[in-house]
C-alpha cells in the first residue's frame, strides 16, 4: 500500500507539467473566478479538460441552502443552544485564521487543509464547550482556479470529478435527506442514523461570481456562491458497543445505498450497537460516476476500483477521451 501511495504522489505531481510554449487546445473548457460586485476585483482563469459542469454549477442550490440556515435556537443532546453563541465563536475563529494562528480559543482541531498563505481551504473542528462539531469551507478565485497547489486528496478529487471540498461541501444536506428517504425505505437499515445538520454564512459575506465555457457542451454559464460557508452538525460519539463484522456490514450498507455515501468505515461510528454515518458528502461527485458504480463486496477490490478511477482519467486517457468524459451528464444526481 505504501508504494501504490508513493506512486500516485510521484506521477500526480509530475503528470500535468506543460510547455509554456504550447497553444492551448480550441474549445478547451475555462473557468473564470472573481469576487461578485467588487470592480477591482481580479478575475483568476483555469484552463483545463478536467472541469465538470455538475459539481461547480449544480451542487450549490440558493434556496435549499437557505432553507437550511442555521435557525435562533437548536436543541442538541438536550442542550438548547442560541444561533448567537453559535455565530460569536465562529466569527472569533475568522479573525484568529487570519491572523494565522493555528491554535484556536473555542475549538479543538480534527482536519485541517488550510493554506494560510491563500487564506483557503477545509477545517473540521469541534467546538470545546458545545456538542457540536463544525466543518468550514472557505475558497478565493486563487484557490478554484489552481487545483494542482492543494494538497493531494483535493488534486485527486480534482482529476476524477473535477470538483473539491468546497464544491462537495454543498451537497452534505441534499445527500443527508436523499440517504434517509433510502434508509426509510429499507427494513434493513431503517435504524441507521446520520447527526443533525445545519448551514452557516459569516456576517461580512463575500461571493464568487463562477464564469464557465466550453463546461459540459454549453457556452457559458454562470453562478454566484458564498465565498466562505460552515455546515454544523451534531456531536455524535460511539459507546464502545460493537457490530459483528462491522466494516464489511458498513460496505453492504453502503451498497445498498448506491454508494451515495464514501463506505470507508471511518466515515461512521457504532452507538447502541447500530450505525451512526458521519460523512454524508455526495461519492459520484466526487468520482464523477458516469455509469453505474458496480458493487465491491470487500475494501480491497474497492480501493483497486477507486485507484483504477482515478489512474484512468489522470494518466491513461486521450485527450480526445477527456473532452467527451466532461461533456457527460452525472448518472447521479442530487
Amino acid at each position: 500500500m505504501k508504494i501504490y501511495i508513493l506512486f500516485l504522489l510521484v506521477f500526480q505531481h509530475f503528470g500535468y507539467a506543460r510547455n509554456v510554449y504550447r497553444k492551448k487546445e480550441a474549445n478547451i473548457p475555462v473557468l473564470q473566478v472573481k469576487y461578485a460586485n467588487q470592480s477591482n476585483s481580479e478575475v483568476e482563469i483555469l484552463h483545463s479538460n478536467f472541469l465538470r459542469k455538475f459539481p461547480i454549477f449544480h451542487t450549490f442550490k440558493y434556496s435549499q441552502f437557505f432553507q437550511n440556515l442555521l435557525p435562533s435556537h437548536i436543541h442538541v443532546n438536550s442542550k438548547t443552544i442560541t444561533q448567537d453563541e453559535i455565530n460569536q465563536q465562529i466569527e472569533g475563529l475568522l479573525v484568529e485564521l487570519y491572523k494565522g494562528k493555528k491554535q484556536f480559543t473555542n475549538f479543538i482541531k480534527l482536519k485541517v487543509d488550510f493554506n494560510y498563505f491563500k487564506n483557503s481551504g477545509f477545517l473540521i473542528l469541534k467546538f470545546k464547550e458545545l456538542p457540536l462539531v463544525l466543518k468550514l469551507f472557505i475558497e478565493t478565485p486563487y484557490g478554484l482556479t489552481h487545483p494542482y497547489e492543494k494538497g493531494f486528496q483535493e488534486r485527486g478529487m480534482f482529476t476524477m470529478g473535477g470538483s473539491n471540498r468546497y464544491f462537495l461541501g454543498f451537497t452534505r444536506i441534499p445527500n443527508k435527506d436523499n440517504v434517509r428517504k433510502m434508509l426509510n425505505q429499507s427494513e434493513k437499515w431503517k435504524d441507521v442514523t446520520m447527526p443533525k445538520k445545519w448551514t452557516w454564512l459569516p456576517k461580512d459575506l463575500k461571493w464568487l461570481q463562477i464564469d464557465g465555457c466550453n463546461i459540459g457542451g454549453k457556452d457559458h454559464q454562470q453562478i454566484k456562491t458564498p465565498a466562505t460557508y460552515a455546515i454544523i452538525c451534531e456531536e455524535k460519539v460511539a459507546d464502545g458497543t460493537k457490530i459483528k463484522n462491522s466494516t464489511t456490514k458498513y460496505l453492504q450498507l453502503c451498497t445498498d445505498l448506491k454508494y451515495f455515501i464514501d463506505p470507508r468505515s471511518i466515515n461512521c461510528i457504532i452507538k447502541d450497537e447500530k450505525f451512526i454515518m458521519l460523512d454524508i458528502e455526495h461519492f459520484p461527485t466526487l468520482i464523477g460516476a458516469k455509469r453505474k458504480i458496480n458493487p465491491s463486496h470487500t475494501y480491497s477490490s474497492w480501493y483497486v476500483k477507486i485507484g483504477g478511477i482515478y489512474l484512468k482519467a489522470g494518466f491513461l486517457s486521450s485527450k480526445r477521451e477527456r473532452k467527451r468524459v466532461q461533456l457527460k451528464p452525472n448518472l447521479y444526481r442530487l
